[in-house]
């Protein structure tokens, strides 16, 4: 029987990777049947990572970024929740965070908040709107725990491996679950990472981003390129109101609470787990009522 992670078994994914400056690992999502463990060291280092008793040998490429994939035994698939991947390059050594999820869970939250004010950046600009980023940790705490098996989160990033212990921890004290880390190869590969992640995983994806960004355009023509994969696309808006061509199949909100409120009418979030994201930030009016809906099964 498979256990699934709660918040308080996945607090080792909070925990920033043991590294040096030549070597780290991003915190990875996997399946019980596949495990990708992603790192950046020297260019054409040659590292040896390990996983649940297994070694691979992965050479950095030219951008030093390196993968090594695990496949689990017909027999023994990983346990679903965190585990610990180890790497190793003469004497350079790092310990990255691993969070398996259960192939069962109706889908995964894909975030893009590069271009989020006051959350990734150090502020907004003057007169946008700003969505309190305590109140999206809380909305994020609701959509990973309203399912069984449990959801789980992944923020696609471009900024280097070096960043991401930093920026896990700045999310973490505004409220926010762990997040495993996939980086977009290079400028503009947001689009490859999120096709890799649909690719990867039979989950549905609810994408949340951005809307005064490049979010719009990359999660639509992801959404066409997987028909029926993408099952909700939330983008926050600059400023109530806002309407635009790019925003065409999306629900745009203006704080965290709104898109909670949606969301527990789906069935995607406990609606008293929804109740408390208004206790972390600002309280708009409900949002109009849909019809409820149960999250979808997995692609097989």
């Amino acid at each position: 029987m498979r256990l699934v992670p709660t918040l308080a078994a996945l607090a080792l994914l909070a925990t920033p990777a043991r590294a040096d400056d030549r070597l780290l690992l991003y915190p990875a999502l996997g399946r019980p049947s596949l495990v990708t463990v992603v790192g950046q060291g020297g260019r054409g280092l040659v590292v040896e990572v390990s996983l649940a008793g297994q070694v691979r040998r992965a050479a950095a490429a030219p951008d030093g970024r390196f993968e090594a994939t695990f496949a689990a035994p017909a027999d023994r698939p990983f346990p679903v929740g965190p585990m610990v991947a180890r790497a190793a390059a003469g004497k350079a050594a790092a310990t990255g965070e691993v969070l398996v999820v259960d192939d069962a869970a109706p889908f995964l939250v894909v975030l893009d908040l590069e271009g989020w004010p006051g959350l990734l950046r150090p502020a907004r600009a003057p007169g946008e709107a700003e969505a309190p980023p305590a109140a999206l940790g809380v909305l994020l705490r609701c959509l990973l725990t309203g399912t069984r098996p449990a959801a789980a989160a992944v923020l696609v990033t471009g900024r280097p491996a070096g960043e991401v212990a930093a920026l896990r921890a700045a999310l973490a004290r505004e409220g926010f679950p762990p997040l495993a880390v996939r980086p977009q190869p290079g400028p503009g590969g947001l689009e490859s990472a999120l096709r890799e992640l649909l690719s990867s995983f039979p989950q549905a994806a609810i994408l949340l981003g951005e809307g005064a960004g490049r979010a719009p355009a990359r999660f639509a023509a992801l959404a066409a390129e997987f028909p029926g994969r993408v099952v909700a696309t939330y983008l926050r808006a600059s400023a109530p109101g806002a309407a635009d061509r790019r925003f065409e199949g999306a629900v745009l909100f203006t704080d965290p609470l709104e898109l909670a409120r949606r969301a527990a009418v789906r069935g995607a979030a406990d609606a008293a787990c929804a109740a408390r994201v208004g206790e972390a930030g600002g309280a708009p009016e409900p949002a109009a009522a849909e019809p409820p809906q149960a999250p979808p099964a997995p692609a097989r």
